[in-house]
């Protein structure tokens, strides 16, 4: 099996662990799941906060490969644009139980540092997005701070309370709905 298939099956193991026994995980019950020895866990991974390093670095490469596809995709307008950055974070995240990975986090604060230094380049590029579509008359002159609270909260809501949605897609939908009627010009 190649190297690159074995760390995928032990970072998918991981997030299931993650999202079913929060920090309480041990590599035994990784091994198991993934199907390898602990061994093979400790050729491919130098410990456990490396393995959690890897999986959170991978939710948030995969979150920038789609970011660049979307910013790159000439077929959309910067309103619609706006849309898809407001709603990347919650989609990448979905597959997390984010009160298991705040536990975890809590062992190691550095990886909640990373996230929280994530979401923030995120905010970065929306509010490039919001700024030129400000510029152009396609959404109101608003205070930016407001919007990424109301943002955050969001994030937040959605990734902890989303089993008591109907729909995740639904909520999220209306909420940015929410958000962008209250950009949006008249």
């Amino acid at each position: 099996m190649a190297k690159d298939n074995i760390r995928f099956k032990i970072m998918q193991a991981i997030k299931e662990e993650i999202n079913i026994n929060g920090s309480d995980f041990t590599l035994d019950m990784v091994a198991k799941r993934a199907g390898v020895s602990k061994k093979t866990i400790y050729n491919n991974f130098e410990d456990k906060k490396e393995v959690v390093t890897c999986v959170i670095e991978d939710v948030f490469m995969r979150l920038e490969e789609r970011r660049v596809k979307i910013v790159n995709d000439t077929d959309m307008d910067i309103v619609e644009i706006i849309k898809k950055l407001l709603v990347l974070i919650p989609v990448e995240l979905s597959e997390i139980d984010l009160h298991k990975y705040e536990s975890v986090c809590e062992k190691y604060p550095e990886l909640l540092e990373y996230v929280n230094d994530r979401i923030e380049v995120e905010w970065t590029y929306i509010t490039e997005y919001l700024e030129l579509a400000m510029k152009q008359g396609r959404i109101k002159r608003r205070n930016f701070s407001a919007v990424k609270t109301v943002w955050l909260g969001t994030i937040r809501y959605y990734l902890v309370y989303r089993e008591q949605c109907m729909s995740n897609d639904v909520t999220i939908c209306e909420i940015l709905s929410i958000i962008m009627n209250g950009l949006k010009m008249k």
